[in-house]
């Protein structure tokens, strides 16, 4: 093929594939800062644009303190929650729910916590996503030391409210505290069915002219018979 055949099929390849591109960022964080009240202390430090997110809650209904600063966390102050970490299955735990706006899809990438559990409290943990159960899972340090997690997961292109859930079992009655609770992925515009209609035609274009001018070369360059 010749070379401005090439430079016609390019745009209207790059055209066919323009779907919107989204960089992996923070979406959800819970940070704890803000002191004036119970309902702010639990509220999203950072939410993404076309998401909303509900306050950050408790399985059994009350925080043993949303101002925890024993240990001093590197953000200080988180929140804890004391007793009835003892179930050998996931059982009890800290969640929140969020909810892309209408059109628009979230995926999740990743989940990272900082938490300090005391020798009686969680000894394991596991996230839910929704109905997607066990999307990252581990073991605590029982320390009393403040420790940072970091996992992978993948849930993708939901457009629907889902739970978070952060499960803590196989402890006592100790305390499990939490800070730094953030979500990153990517929240997306759903395409119009036009703009698939579209794009499907702009490739087929793409492609009818890169054969199109295939086969002219290829008569051009083929020798005459004898």
């Amino acid at each position: 093929m010749k070379t401005r055949s090439v430079l016609l099929a390019i745009p209207l390849l790059g055209l066919a594939i323009n779907f919107p591109l989204h960089a992996q960022t923070t979406i959800v964080a819970f940070n704890f800062n803000d002191q004036s009240s119970q309902t702010a202390t639990l509220t999203a430090s950072t939410t993404a644009s076309n998401l909303s997110v509900s306050t950050f809650s408790v399985s059994d209904g009350g925080f043993t303190s949303t101002n925890f600063t024993t240990g001093t966390p590197v953000d200080s102050p988180g929140v804890a929650d004391s007793g009835s970490w003892s179930a050998t299955s996931p059982t009890k735990y800290f969640s929140f729910t969020i909810t892309p706006s209408s059109g628009y899809t979230l995926s999740i990438t990743t989940i990272s916590f900082d938490y300090r559990q005391t020798a009686t409290g969680a000894a394991n943990y596991q996230v839910d996503i929704g109905s997607d159960t066990n999307v990252a899972s581990g073991v605590f340090s029982t320390d009393s030391t403040w420790h940072s997690i970091s996992q992978s997961i993948t849930v993708t292109a939901f457009s629907d409210s889902r739970e978070i859930r952060i499960y803590g079992y196989n402890g006592g009655s100790g305390s499990f505290a939490l800070d730094r609770v953030t979500l990153s992925g990517t929240v997306s515009a759903i395409p119009e069915p036009s703009t698939y209609a579209a794009l499907f035609g702009a490739a087929a274009l793409a492609v009818a002219i890169w054969m199109r001018r295939g086969k002219r070369d290829a008569a051009r360059t083929r020798p005459p018979a004898a």
